[in-house]
């Protein structure tokens, strides 16, 4: 992909180096960067990933996109862009990559083992105001899932769904979904069913391999620690729902 059109929407402080050039693919962790690859880098609680911008390069990276001024000693082959946020960044061009299909979502699925209840409900929340449908689907079967799901309006609620698949695709029935206005995100062999079949299916780091090959992207971080927040964030801004989520909470 043409950087420039990887680029679109994404806030720009200043850049080094030939903007017209074709990008091979993404990564914000330099382990993945192969030839060709834009790297996103920015500073986190522990580590800052600036420091591995010349493992980056050593890798393949053609284009740097940092939250630091460019380095001093880089190379001339190099395109860096210095931007407010790297996280931000990261989110909207892995969106333009992907062609947007936060776009097209109606559906947002959590699977995995710990969290995902209470993720659920914080996702519907939010989904509510920027008019986007929810759906509980767990192998657990509690009065308490059930209340809740009352509770907070669910649109959809199957339990004791060890197989997933089915519960799934009566949901879509039930809203005339395509299999392609879903993202669902998973990180065992369980999960898979629905990975194949959804139009962005996101895995976790710590997700089993298998899990990580038929995935379309990876979140920088792990289930149970912020994966599905970081995609909530990433839909609502690729889709333009940001600020009327995050509106109420200004004073």
């Amino acid at each position: 992909m043409n950087l420039q059109r990887l680029l679109q929407q994404v806030k720009c402080i200043t850049s080094v180096g030939i903007l017209n050039r074709e990008v091979t693919g993404i990564a914000h962790d330099h382990r993945g960067v192969q030839p060709g690859y834009a790297f996103v880098c920015y500073e986190g609680v522990k580590v800052d990933g600036h420091a591995f911008i010349p493992q980056a390069i050593q890798n393949g990276a053609s284009v740097l996109l940092g939250e630091k001024p460019p380095p001093t000693d880089l190379p001339t082959s190099i395109t860096y862009l210095q931007v407010p946020n790297g996280r931000t960044a990261l989110s909207l061009i892995a969106a333009n990559w992907y062609g947007n299909p936060a776009n097209r979502l109606k559906l947002i699925g959590i699977t995995g083992t710990n969290g995902k209840t209470s993720t659920t409900y914080l996702a519907h929340s939010i989904f509510k105001v920027a008019g986007l449908k929810s759906a509980i689907i767990t192998g657990k079967e509690t009065r308490m899932i059930k209340r809740r799901a009352k509770d907070l309006r669910i649109d959809f609620l199957a339990q004791k769904a060890l197989n997933k698949l089915p519960p799934y695709e009566a949901f879509l029935r039930r809203h005339k979904l395509a299999h392609q206005a879903v993202c669902a995100i998973g990180d065992d062999l369980l999960d898979l069913p629905i990975l194949r079949r959804c139009g962005l299916a996101i895995s976790v780091p710590n997700a089993v391999d298998e899990v990580k090959a038929a995935c379309h992207f990876q979140t920088a971080h792990h289930g149970g620690r912020g994966a599905v927040r970081e995609v909530i964030d990433l839909i609502l801004k690729a889709t333009g729902a940001w600020e009327t989520v995050v509106k109420p909470f200004y004073l």
